[in-house]
């Protein structure tokens, strides 16, 4: 009698697993969702705070109205979520999201190739061929050496925008670093009139035209160096 009735239980039992099974399979669909739309967040914050960072120091690479267009697509999709959860788990999310990844992707490469634009023209003055003849007078090689670690480093650290206000300080503090080590450049076997030229000549600002003189014309001529510099309007 007893197993009689465990048979008889065994198809709702049956039942019973098979709709506990979905649940559980649908509370993990569920779980990886959140998952995608939290790190789809944390991507368009990141994408926006790295913009509004290029822009304060004057490069803009987002096309007015796009943020608001991305902010649209976030909220109609947020509106059907709240309206029926069950969408999240459907199309009209991997839809939302094609169109999200659609329309940062070039915009974060723009992000990378605007910073990366902007990196290079800070640099600008220390080039390496500037460095490694510098390098080989006896005077200046400590100096040099110094710098072109800065250098280097600042570039390894940058490949990639900022991503905070600190990453951003953290840049120009290094910059300004980079200067200090450059101005302690000096030489008693080089023109002090050559040595203010070159301690000027790769700063933000430039050499103004004063300092270039018959004898750092000269000096560069010898040391082969006049194709390494510019004249630029301030």
């Amino acid at each position: 009698m007893r197993m009689q009735e465990q048979i008889q239980q065994l198809p709702q039992l049956i039942d019973t697993k098979l709709q506990l099974q979905r649940q559980l399979d649908q509370l993990n669909r569920f779980t990886t969702r959140r998952e995608q739309i939290e790190k789809l967040q944390v991507r368009l914050q990141q994408f926006s705070a790295t913009a509004a960072l290029l822009r304060s120091e004057g490069m803009s690479t987002v096309p007015p109205g796009l943020a608001e267009s991305i902010s649209k697509l976030v909220g109609e999709f947020r509106a059907a979520y709240i309206t029926s959860p069950d969408q999240a788990l459907d199309k009209p999310f991997s839809q939302l999201k094609d169109k999200v990844e659609k329309i940062l992707e070039p915009l974060e490469r723009a992000q990378v190739e605007a910073w990366t634009s902007h990196v290079v023209g800070k640099l600008r003055g220390f080039s390496d061929e500037l460095l490694i003849i510098l390098q080989k007078i006896p005077a200046f090689t400590p100096t040099v050496n110094a710098v072109r670690g800065r250098v280097l480093a600042l570039q390894q650290r940058n490949r990639t925008p900022p991503r905070s206000a600190a990453e951003l300080e953290a840049f120009k503090q290094a910059l300004q670093d980079i200067d200090a080590e450059w101005r302690k450049l000096g030489s008693d076997n080089v023109p002090k009139e050559v040595v203010s030229f070159l301690r000027e000549a790769v700063s933000q600002q430039g050499a103004p035209l004063d300092l270039w003189t018959d004898s750092v014309r000269a000096w560069l001529v010898s040391n082969r160096l006049t194709s390494t510099f510019r004249i630029r309007l301030a």
